[in-house]
């Protein structure tokens, strides 16, 4: 079963993607920061990662650019 972390701050949208993916037979994990994403991220063997651009305590994309310097590459 694909595993699928979702970054998202808006706790309603978060939600829906969580119960949209769950209904499509994937799991899904949400965080809401982009510090807990790149904990996260970074410690679990996840196939997709949705991350919101704009999120407390550090944007998506500062997220991403640690992944890949992590070389974690999901």
């Amino acid at each position: 079963m694909p595993r699928i972390l979702v970054v998202e701050d808006d706790e309603v949208t978060a939600r829906e993607i969580v119960a949209e993916l769950g209904m499509h037979g994937m799991t899904a994990e949400w965080v809401a920061t982009g510090c807990a994403a790149l904990e996260r991220a970074s410690g679990g063997d996840y196939d997709l990662i949705t991350l919101d651009r704009m999120l407390p305590g550090m944007s998506g994309i500062d997220v991403i650019t640690e992944l890949r310097e992590r070389r974690v590459d999901t």
